[in-house]
């Protein structure tokens, strides 16, 4: 796949692990890149993004996004990974792929 053919992915949440695998998406390009951080509100998601591309930097950076559901609605958004907790992760499932999002997610813990 070319640039123009990645998958944008937006990741659901500033968790810990996934800071310690995010170096791992600036080696994807070809497949798919990260497109943005959501978070519950914009100053986590662009503190984490922050932190993150200080010391790893993707590029483009990704963006921040301030909802799951304003990722969810971005019409650039191809794919929406949710390593959100198992109690949490259902409805955000659910809606991301009624808005005709791949979605990626963890096995129940």
């Amino acid at each position: 796949m070319n640039g123009a053919d990645c998958l944008n992915v937006v990741v659901l949440g500033a968790a810990q692990i996934f800071g310690r695998s995010y170096p791992c998406f600036g080696n994807t390009a070809d497949h798919f890149r990260l497109y943005g951080v959501a978070c519950r509100d914009q100053e986590r998601a662009d503190d984490f993004l922050a932190t993150h591309q200080s010391r790893f930097p993707i590029s483009p950076p990704p963006r921040s996004y301030g909802s799951y559901q304003e990722a969810i609605e971005d019409p650039n958004v191809g794919g929406i990974y949710v390593p959100l907790p198992t109690k949490c992760r259902k409805s955000w499932i659910i809606a991301a792929a009624q808005a005709g999002k791949h979605v990626l997610t963890e096995k129940p813990g």
